[in-house]
């Protein structure tokens, strides 16, 4: 599997090699890992403080809200025996929508790296050196992508040293490692024809990535969408496969369904978007209109917000400083032009992709910590919409300034 890995790599710089943006991946790469390495280094020395003003720095444990469930889900998988864990979720199948349950046990893969590495009795610091390795050859596999795309150099220099990225390598979350499993997946599932290398790796992805976090259902959704279709269409895959996917998405939707109505029910009720509660914009908050007037209006602009805040242009959630606050938010001036050119220019296949795993975050409470494993390619399609956006607009300009010497006649 090592050798086949390096093949795999080698393959990708040849494709590279002789491809205009070849030395510009080269220096992209030597920057992404300069500035995730300095980045690194001075949260040793000067601790970035969080949306709780907790510090974040890799000599400082984790201190985000949802580290407390991962601790809890280390603590059952050491102690509780696997009778008492299922015992949970029979309870909770006896009275699945009696109330909110909560959540039962995360997966397996960042509560066992937690447990590796030893972050609650020892330093975070090898772990967090971990995670810059994580974050570094993530960065450099989506360099790659953007690299072999026709954006320009400047862009691709941009997306080296993009905070959000780098921050969310910081803070040791699960969030890193589920990136780093999509861009694995991305990457192999979509080459054409698969290599033996290819079906694997995707695999392993998709499996790592459902034991990670919750979304990653929203691969397993894909794949068996995806394989209909090719079956129907081209004859590529046999019943046998359908069936063993078929079997994967019942058991994982039976342990992924606590978690998924828990933060549904948050999010119709909880969830604030601007100031507002969920349930104000899904109950109508303009009293004036019309009540179908406003419900139409009310769920728009639910729907809006949800956008803005997936991409990034939000407050805060806490007391983070304005330049933070502005820093985090630039990106979504990229993301949201992103989304919006993935919807009328991205393949087809690659389209049901993103649109299936937004689907999840978007019946949730919407984040922009959330769309960090489409990072990239929502960065790099809000490249490409600028791109476009100024050829055209230079085209304009080009035909007003060969005109302009007729337009002067014309008014003289």
């Amino acid at each position: 599997m090592i050798l086949m890995a390096k093949d795999t790599l080698q393959k990708m710089i040849e494709r590279l090699q002789g491809h205009a943006n070849h030395r510009n991946f080269l220096w992209a790469v030597l920057l992404a890992i300069f500035a995730r390495s300095v980045v690194f280094a001075g949260a040793i020395i000067w601790p970035i403080p969080n949306e709780g003003l907790l510090p974040v720095s890799p000599l400082h444990p984790p201190a985000y809200q949802d580290i407390s469930f991962y601790l809890s889900s280390l603590k059952h998988y050491v102690s509780a025996s696997p009778v008492e864990l299922f015992s949970q979720f029979i309870e909770f199948y006896q009275r699945p929508l009696e109330k909110q349950f909560g959540h039962i046990i995360a997966g397996p893969v960042f509560p066992g790296l937690v447990a590796l590495f030893n972050i609650r009795d020892g330093s975070p610091l090898p772990f967090a050196v971990f995670f810059l390795i994580v974050g570094s050859v993530t960065a450099i596999m989506w360099l790659w992508i953007m690299a072999i795309s026709g954006v320009s150099r400047w862009w691709i220099f941009l997306f080296s040293i993009a905070p959000n990225p780098i921050w969310f390598m910081l803070i040791l979350s699960p969030d890193a490692l589920f990136a780093f499993m999509i861009c694995l997946f991305y990457v192999s599932y979509f080459r054409d024809p698969w290599r033996k290398f290819d079906v694997i790796l995707w695999c392993c992805a998709a499996i790592l990535a459902l034991l990670t976090r919750p979304n990653g259902f929203s691969l397993l959704t894909f794949v068996f969408v995806d394989m209909i279709v090719r079956h129907f269409l081209y004859k590529r895959h046999n019943y046998l496969t359908l069936f063993g996917i078929v079997i994967l998405i019942i058991l994982f939707s039976l342990y992924l369904y606590p978690y998924f109505i828990t933060e549904l029910r948050k999010s119709l009720v909880d969830t604030q978007y601007f100031g507002i509660r969920s349930s104000e914009y899904i109950a109508g908050m303009i009293g004036i209109l019309p009540t179908w007037l406003d419900l139409l209006v009310s769920w728009g602009a639910l729907a809006g917000a949800k956008v803005l805040y997936f991409v990034g242009l939000r407050p805060s959630y806490g007391e983070t400083t304005m330049t933070l606050v502005f820093v985090r938010a630039a990106a979504g001036l990229v993301l949201l032009p992103g989304l919006i050119h993935i919807i009328f220019a991205m393949p087809r296949r690659q389209k049901l992709f993103v649109a299936l795993f937004c689907l999840p975050i978007f019946l949730g409470p919407a984040q922009d910590r959330y769309n960090l494993p489409i990072f990239p390619l929502l960065f790099l399609h809000g490249a490409l919409a600028y791109q476009a956006l100024y050829k055209r607009l230079r085209g304009s300009w080009y035909v007003v300034s060969a005109l302009y010497p007729y337009i002067n006649i014309i008014r003289k």
